[in-house]
């Protein structure tokens, strides 16, 4: 194959991806784990749980992790833009369920 092409197929390829990400709003961040934050590098990070919460009937280890910023409510609802992880320093939000 001639230079032409690879960098065409090269090009073509990296058009697909970014499309793909758009279509499916997806984002770099979505890939970072919980163990630090992706903007500030912070490891105060925090991951969401989803479902009723009502402090009077949870456990006081679930109560503990939720007042240290360990577990974050995030209501009844899981869509898919639903983030996963939460900075505690400077609040991004990313990743998904």
């Amino acid at each position: 194959m001639n230079k032409k092409k690879v960098v065409l197929i090269a090009s073509s390829i990296i058009i697909l991806i970014i499309i793909c990400f758009m279509v499916f709003n997806i984002s770099l961040y979505d890939f970072y784990g919980g163990d630090q934050c992706p903007k500030c590098k912070s490891k105060n990070v925090g991951s969401f749980f989803y479902g009723l919460y009502e402090p009077e009937y949870e456990d006081s280890i679930t109560l503990a992790k939720v007042e240290k910023g360990e577990l974050i409510p995030g209501g009844c609802v899981i869509d898919f833009n639903s983030p996963k992880y939460r900075c505690n320093d400077c609040f991004f939000k990313w990743g998904k369920y």
